[in-house]
């Protein structure tokens, strides 16, 4: 039984990622990687908060994620990079 609820306790964490990742490639029929990495970003920041004492970690990662979400969006409509191009250069910023 034990199984089953730690199955579905991560299957739960990662319900907004796959949302996300449905939302983009069905319904708006865009190859969109922000959300891959927001949600890693999401996650190390408030790793780091958290182990720096911060006790608004939560609040810092969403903060973090509508950022780079932001800085993605406005490089889609202002460049005319195509999504690849984009993902890419977004993942070389984020993890350098």
């Amino acid at each position: 039984m034990s199984i089953v609820i730690t199955a579905l306790e991560q299957s739960l964490i990662m319900l907004p990622l796959i949302l996300g990742m449905y939302i983009s490639y069905r319904v708006l029929k865009i190859t969109d990687l922000t959300v891959d990495g927001t949600y890693v970003l999401g996650a190390a920041v408030f790793a780091r908060s958290l182990s720096f004492g911060l006790f608004p970690a939560l609040i810092f990662a969403v903060i973090s994620g509508g950022i780079i979400g932001s800085i993605v969006s406005l490089c889609r409509r202002i460049t005319a990079l195509t999504g690849l191009c984009r993902n890419t250069c977004k993942f070389y910023a984020l993890f350098r």
